[in-house]
């Protein structure tokens, strides 16, 4: 059974869809597969069921973007983001633009910026979505150009080669 879901996720005919969902069985719960009109997905998730057009988010859940790639990826407990979770952005043309960790919802790890080409840019320390810790800036050919330290979003200490 499928059901079809326009821009604002509310149950349409197909014709009007942005989005259409797949549910399965998986042993108590249900796999709730959500896909963009395109066909890519855009959503896995373990679930539990108010009905065919509501869910509850309680297990892994993974998010795509419109080409197919992941976005993020972690847990969810009655539909509230728990633990942590891998994020990665990208750029208009598929290329990943940063990559890092949520924790309860907020930047809590090393946050990776990358270039067009696909090569490590800046690394940047944060915890709860605060930068705390080294930021490092590299060159195109990968060297270090600057690194800093920052103290609950404040810069203390800035070296330059």
């Amino acid at each position: 059974d499928t059901t079809f879901f326009d821009k604002d996720w509310k149950p349409c005919k197909r014709i009007f869809a942005e989005y259409y969902r797949i549910i399965q069985a998986k042993g108590e719960n249900f796999l709730v597969s959500d896909y963009y009109i395109n066909n890519y997905l855009q959503m896995t998730a373990v679930c539990s069921l108010a009905n065919k057009d509501t869910i509850i988010k309680n297990g892994e859940c993974i998010f795509y973007n419109k080409q197919g790639l992941m976005t993020s990826q972690g847990l969810y407990s009655n539909n509230k983001e728990i633990g942590t979770w891998i994020f990665v952005d990208y750029t208009n043309n598929g290329k990943k633009y940063s990559s890092g960790f949520l924790k309860d919802g907020l930047v809590d790890s090393i946050l990776t910026v990358y270039d067009q080409s696909g090569n490590i840019r800046a690394t940047s320390t944060f915890k709860n979505d605060t930068l705390n810790g080294l930021k490092t800036i590299f060159r195109e050919d990968g060297s270090i150009s600057s690194i800093s330290n920052y103290l609950r979003g404040k810069q203390n200490r800035w070296y330059s080669e």
